[in-house]
């Protein structure tokens, strides 16, 4: 429920369910499931411009589950994605080496465990950042990168987002 309202930029509803779901992992003794919602609590701080609060969230979900990385391969998918949130709140500041670099680790953990949905997401948000930063050359291989993982994946709303953000 937190996910759909999220999509539907419901923030205080998402943040709600977020939060009930934070306790009971918190109860379960979870820690990937915390992490997660730290995560997603970062990524709706973002979306409502409290950059500041989204990276203590993003931050509080990386000393969570960075211990634990070497335990379980998920983990790791988390941890890029905690990189994606961090490269998207830089790009937002307009901080592109940060995002830049938050976004380049994101891509390694992906490529190394294989999450292709998650690093086409990724290749996506640095082609957008190598455009702000007017490396056009740079982000067409970036924008080609995360077409063909879109593409082999069968992701045709994150095909779409691409290309509207291509042309």
């Amino acid at each position: 429920l937190g996910h759909l309202q999220f999509y539907l930029q419901q923030w205080c509803q998402a943040q709600t369910y977020y939060q009930q779901c934070l306790a009971l992992f918190e109860a379960e003794n979870d820690p990937g499931g915390v992490a997660s919602v730290y995560n997603r609590l970062g990524n709706i701080a973002s979306e409502q411009g409290e950059y500041e609060l989204a990276r203590r969230y993003h931050q509080q979900a990386i000393d969570i589950i960075q211990p634990l990385i070497a335990q379980r391969n998920d983990y790791q998918r988390l941890i890029a994605g905690v990189y994606n949130g961090l490269g998207v709140i830089a790009s937002k500041q307009t901080d592109w080496k940060a995002a830049i670099d938050y976004f380049e680790k994101s891509i390694n953990i992906c490529d190394e465990i294989k999450v292709p949905r998650l690093a086409a997401l990724v290749y996506l948000n640095l082609a957008m950042a190598y455009v702000d930063c007017e490396e056009w050359e740079t982000a067409g291989v970036c924008y080609a990168e995360a077409t063909a993982i879109a593409e082999e994946d069968g992701d045709l709303h994150l095909l779409s987002m691409i290309y509207i953000n291509r042309a």
